[in-house]
């Protein structure tokens, strides 16, 4: 009897985990985008009942780890969520002004190049090794919970300052082409909202006064390193220095920079051209610019 009554509780056990999963319907209800249902229906939903069952979802379902919607003029990924085993989500040149992603904290790789973005917020996706997040409009980007970033392309937005301290594993960053509002340069200078001049070093075209740029006469262009390396113990974090360069046009009541972050982890990483294509150096390694080895 005593045997019995533990099969039983297993029994019962089992099916109220089997009873946690509510299939997934491909339709209006879910998800917003005709695109999104369509590969879903295409690529996961393999008995074509327009629903991921169980098995689908839980069997390693390639349909559902890897999912591409780039040039599908989409403006939503309502739904994306419900996709828990999603590991690679790319969605190239859209109209995607905002993503919500917590839910799919298994994401590795996410290529979101040329949407509407303003902002990111990525701290659940702390598995993501690449990010692709290059000509969007973001003004900042917090990646202090994703340290397991290995490729970071982050240009073409409007950055002032990345902070890559704890970052040992990244190895290749482009963050150059940064577009920032100045706002008005007065001859007393200017300041850039968000930057903390303490770990600025002028290169060239200025000086640092009073916590502000000071443009040397005639200057169109100011060059300046910004210390990513953390203040408390820099010995003990990646030396990552990013180089921002500031043009600035003083016809105009509102200058813009542009050219704005430039970065190379010191000692690690060579770029290089070689036949007309860039190739990255790393440890005595060739790559091509996605990370695959020559």
């Amino acid at each position: 009897m005593k045997q019995f009554i533990m099969l039983l509780c297993s029994f019962c056990s089992i099916a109220a985990y089997a009873q946690d999963f509510e299939p997934i319907a491909l339709d209006k209800t879910n998800f917003d985008e005709d695109a999104l249902i369509t590969w879903l229906k295409n690529n996961a939903d393999r008995n074509h009942n327009e629903v991921i069952d169980e098995d689908e979802f839980n069997d390693g379902n390639e349909g559902l780890s890897k999912i591409d919607l780039s040039w599908q003029g989409i403006s939503s990924l309502k739904g994306i969520g419900l996709i828990t085993p999603l590991k690679e989500l790319t969605c190239m040149i859209n109209n995607l002004q905002e993503v919500d992603l917590s839910s799919n904290v298994n994401l590795e790789n996410f290529i979101i190049t040329a949407n509407q973005l303003t902002s990111l917020n990525l701290s659940n996706n702390t598995m993501i090794n690449r990010l692709d997040c290059d000509r969007n409009h973001l003004t900042s980007l917090d990646l202090s919970n994703n340290t397991m970033i290995e490729i970071l392309d982050c240009s073409h937005n409007h950055l002032t300052s990345l902070d890559l301290s704890q970052h040992t594993k990244l190895w290749y960053l482009i963050c150059d082409n940064q577009s920032v509002d100045l706002g008005t340069v007065s001859a007393a200078g200017f300041t850039i909202d968000g930057l903390d001049m303490s770990r600025v070093s002028i290169v060239s075209g200025g000086t640092i006064a009073n916590g502000m740029f000071i443009p040397d006469n005639g200057s169109t262009e100011i060059k300046y390193i910004y210390d990513t390396k953390s203040a408390v113990a820099p010995s003990e974090t990646s030396p990552f220095d990013v180089t921002l360069t500031f043009e600035c046009d003083y016809t105009s009541t509102t200058p813009t920079a542009v050219d704005a972050i430039n970065a190379d982890k010191s000692g690690k990483t060579i770029k290089t051209l070689e036949n007309g294509r860039v190739v990255i150096i790393r440890d005595d390694k060739k790559y091509d610019l996605t990370g695959r080895e020559l």
